[in-house]
């Protein structure tokens, strides 16, 4: 199901960058704050799949019914995306060209205005296969992804056979304290509190509300329950009333979707902590806007210097993804939203909806 989405979307900028970064400051600590954090967003996203899959109607139509001028919270949530979503979208571009810039030996080109440029070159072919692909080759990509992403960093984990009482004590909560280097090194984050950082790790760990808002919208794709159709209040009365019933057991699916998606972002998570924790924090290193991805091979090379080829590939396959994805979840939102105020909805609408989206 769209969990593979949900899965490849946040191991992009989530795991490639913030884990590392998490596990270079804190060592393996942080660990607790991405569990909690991904048990709390994976209760977020069952909670609304439930509500669709039984019923048909996606959580932005039944915002429309809140006390107040007619759908101020869905208005107010498509007014946030069309501001945030473009920035976010660059953000993922801007770490595409910093890397791609930094393999092509091209960083000081155009006095380092060269990042942009390569970002914007791929982020006009992503939308070109934004426009003309669909939910179903989202899905088939983002599957390869995760699939080839997890069979390797599970490889490195054993490679590199880390402190495993360790890591699991890294999933016990215990007070977060900067290292003593950090301020000499990395002046920018030591003057901000630890509560700051790690609300940086909450935004980008396991995705956003956004992603989960698409992912409830996508189930229609996959016809779960009573989707793609929407049930009449004689069929929720008589789903109510008999536990036993046929849709009821569909609930089952987004919740095991949604399990493996988010024990997937925990466990990537985790190799990314480790890596930065036995390789970054030991040489007080931390990603930042300079290297957001360059860092990281490190953790490959260690291991063979001609696994850096892997590792480029692998993490610009990510990121392409993420930046995929979360075009397709700027879409995905917007149609939703429309489509939760229109009496009728059509086909041509929705396309015609995406060009705008894709254009703006």
């Amino acid at each position: 199901g769209p969990g593979a989405i949900i899965a490849s979307l946040t191991i992009g900028t989530g795991e490639l960058i913030f884990s590392s970064r998490g596990g270079a400051i804190f060592g393996y600590h942080i660990l607790f704050v991405f569990a909690v954090i991904s048990l709390l967003k994976w209760g977020l996203v069952v909670a609304t799949s439930r509500h669709m899959v039984l019923t048909g109607v996606h959580p932005y139509e039944r915002m429309i019914e809140l006390p107040g001028p007619r759908g101020w919270l869905p208005i107010t949530l498509l007014l946030m995306a069309t501001v945030c979503l473009p920035i976010w979208i660059s953000f993922h571009s801007g770490v595409l060209g910093n890397l791609t810039s930094w393999i092509t030996g091209t960083r000081s080109v155009l006095n380092g205005a060269m990042d942009y440029v390569w970002g914007a070159a791929i982020l006009i072919g992503v939308l070109l296969l934004s426009a003309t692909g669909g939910y179903s080759v989202l899905e088939r990509v983002q599957m390869f992804v995760v699939s080839a992403l997890v069979f390797c960093a599970g490889l490195t984990l054993l490679l590199y056979n880390p402190e495993w009482r360790q890591l699991f004590l890294g999933l016990l909560p215990e007070r977060l304290e900067y290292p003593a280097w950090l301020s000499g090194k990395y002046p920018e984050i030591a003057r901000h509190s630890v509560w700051v950082e790690c609300t940086r790790y909450v935004g980008v760990i396991g995705g956003a509300g956004f992603d989960y808002l698409a992912y409830t919208s996508w189930l229609r794709e996959k016809s779960w329950g009573i989707l793609p159709g929407r049930a009449t209040p004689e069929q929720i009365a008589e789903i109510a009333a008999d536990p036993n019933h046929e849709v009821r057991k569909w609930i089952n699916a987004p919740l095991i979707d949604c399990a493996i998606s988010f024990a997937l972002v925990v466990a990537f998570s985790a190799v990314f902590v480790v890596s930065g924790a036995m390789i970054l924090r030991v040489e007080h290193i931390v990603p930042n806007e300079d290297n957001l991805l360059n860092l990281q091979a490190r953790f490959v090379t260690q291991i063979h210097p001609l696994l850096l080829p892997l590792y480029v590939a692998g993490a610009f396959l990510t990121m392409i993804g993420t930046l995929y994805g979360t075009i397709e979840i700027a879409c995905a939102i917007a149609d939703e939203i429309v489509r939760s105020f229109a009496s009728e909805w059509s086909e041509h609408r929705a396309r015609r909806l995406k060009r705008i989206v894709i254009g703006w």
